[in-house]
C-alpha cells in the first residue's frame, strides 16, 4: 500500500513538472516564433519566463526596438492569466477552431515609453480634421492647441511608466462580451474603461456581417494629476492666474465644442469647471438602448440623443444633473446657454437642417424612400430609410456598423414617427 501511495505521488509530480515544462516550452515558442515574424521592422528581446499552476504564464525583461522610428518601448514583466490551468491549456485549442477564448486576462508591469521618442510624436501629434475626440483634449495654451512632446518635456515628464491590466470574459451561450481595462500612468493619473457588448459572436469571421452591439461603456478618470499639470503650465504660458486661467480653459472648451455643433448646458460646463479646478475623480457612463443608431447621431434632436445614450455622470462623486446639449451652428454667433438648453419638446428651438417632423402613422406609405426615426411604446429608437408598409409591417434599412440590413417593425409597436424633410 506504502508503495503505491509513494509512486501515485511520483506520478502526480512527474505530470506537474511535464505540464510546467511543457508551459516554459509553448512560451518560448510563442516568443521565438513573434521575434522571427517582427525581425523585418523590429528586433523583440527578452530576459525570461515564468509559469505557475493557477493558469499564469509571464515575460519578463521585455524590450521592442523600431529601427525605422528610432525608439523602443520596455515592459519589466508581462502576465497572461486564466482562471484556471484547464483554461490556460485549452486557449490555444479555441485559436486554433477560429474562436475566441471564453476568459483571458493581460497585465503589463513597468511599460515605459520615451517622451522624447517617435512613438510619443504618432501619439501626441496634432490631428489634420478636428473632431470631437479633438475639440475635448484642445487647450488654450499659447501657440499649442494640442498638448505635444515639447510641451510635455516642459511639464517635467521623462519617461511615462505604466502598470495596466487587460481582461475580458465571453459568455457564447449569452453572446456577451466584457472588456476591462485598468492604466496606473505614474504622475498622470488611474484610467479604467469597461466595455460590454451584446450579440457577440464566437467568431471573428461573423462580425463584419454581424457586429455586437454596445450594451454599456464605462470610463473613469482617478487622480488626474495630468489635467493639474495642464493647468498650471498652460497658465503660466498665459501669463495668467489659476483662476483666470479656470475661466479661459472653459471657454476654450465651449467654443471647441460648438466647432463640432455641441453646445453644452451650463450646468454640465459648470461642472466641468468645477473638475477643471479640482480633478479628483471623472465618471462617464452610456448605456444605448437596443435600437441607438450610434453612427447618425447627429440626425437625431439633442433630446433624443440623451435619451438614446442614457448618460449618466459623476464629478468628484457628485452627480451631475440636468445633462443636456443642443445642436448649434458652428458659424453661428454665440447666443445665451438659456436658448440653447434641451427641454420638452414645445420649448425647443427652431431646429436647424436637416431638420426631422412628427407624421402619423397611418401616413407612413406616403413617406417611402425617406429616412426615418422610429419611436416604439418600449422607447426604442430605430432609424433607416422607409421601404414599403405592408401586412401591419414596416421594411426599412438600417445602418449595422460600417454596413446596412433590412429589417421591419410592427405597426402596432410603433409609437412616434418622425420624417427628415
Amino acid at each position: 500500500m506504502s508503495k503505491l501511495i509513494k509512486w501515485g505521488l511520483l506520478a502526480i509530480l512527474a505530470v506537474a513538472i511535464l505540464i510546467k515544462v511543457s508551459l516554459w516550452l509553448s512560451v518560448r515558442s510563442i516568443m521565438n516564433d513573434a521575434i522571427a515574424q517582427a525581425s523585418p521592422f523590429m528586433t523583440l528581446s527578452y530576459q525570461g519566463i515564468t509559469s505557475s499552476f493557477d493558469g499564469k504564464v509571464g515575460v519578463e525583461g521585455i524590450k521592442v526596438q523600431v529601427p525605422m522610428l528610432n525608439d523602443e518601448f520596455r515592459i519589466r514583466h508581462a502576465e497572461l492569466k486564466f482562471k484556471s490551468l484547464g483554461e490556460l491549456l485549452s486557449f490555444k485549442e479555441r485559436l486554433a477552431e477560429g474562436k475566441f477564448p471564453e476568459q483571458m486576462s493581460v497585465s503589463l508591469k513597468g511599460l515605459e515609453v520615451d517622451v522624447h521618442g517617435a512613438f510619443m510624436e504618432m501619439v501626441q501629434q496634432e490631428p489634420e480634421e478636428a473632431d470631437l475626440a479633438s475639440a475635448w483634449s484642445s487647450v488654450a495654451c499659447g501657440s499649442s492647441r494640442q498638448i505635444g512632446v515639447d510641451d510635455l518635456l516642459e511639464m517635467g515628464y521623462r519617461t511615462l511608466e505604466t502598470d495596466a491590466e487587460f481582461s475580458y470574459l465571453f459568455q457564447p451561450g449569452a453572446q456577451t462580451l466584457a472588456l476591462n481595462l485598468t492604466a496606473d500612468v505614474r504622475d498622470m493619473g488611474d484610467y479604467r474603461l469597461n466595455l460590454s457588448l451584446a450579440n457577440m459572436s464566437e467568431k471573428p469571421g461573423d462580425l463584419r456581417v454581424n457586429p455586437p452591439r454596445m450594451s454599456a461603456l464605462v470610463v473613469e478618470v482617478n487622480d488626474n494629476q495630468y489635467q493639474r499639470k495642464i493647468g498650471s503650465y498652460c497658465a503660466g504660458k498665459l501669463g495668467q492666474s489659476d483662476e483666470q486661467y479656470l475661466e479661459t480653459s472653459i471657454k476654450h472648451l465651449d467654443q471647441s465644442l460648438r466647432a463640432q455643433r455641441i453646445a453644452l448646458a451650463p450646468e454640465v460646463l459648470s461642472a466641468l469647471k468645477d473638475y477643471y479646478k479640482d480633478p479628483q475623480s471623472l465618471r462617464i457612463e452610456l448605456r444605448p438602448t437596443e435600437g441607438a443608431t450610434l453612427d447618425g447621431l447627429q440626425f437625431f434632436e439633442a433630446k433624443d440623443v440623451v435619451a438614446m445614450l442614457r448618460p449618466v455622470v459623476l464629478i468628484n462623486q457628485q452627480v451631475v444633473e440636468p445633462l443636456a446639449f443642443s445642436w448649434v451652428d458652428p458659424k453661428a454667433a454665440p447666443v445665451s446657454h438659456a436658448e440653447e438648453l434641451v427641454r420638452a419638446e414645445g420649448e425647443d428651438a427652431v431646429a436647424k437642417d436637416p431638420r426631422y417632423d412628427f407624421v402619423d402613422v397611418r401616413s407612413l406609405p406616403d413617406h417611402a424612400g425617406k429616412r426615418l426615426q422610429f419611436i416604439t411604446y418600449e422607447g426604442t429608437y430605430y432609424q433607416g430609410v422607409l421601404h414599403k408598409v405592408e401586412n401591419g409591417k414596416v421594411f426599412l434599412t438600417v445602418q449595422m456598423g460600417t454596413g446596412s440590413a433590412e429589417m421591419f417593425l410592427r405597426l402596432e409597436k410603433i409609437d412616434k414617427v418622425r420624417v427628415l424633410f
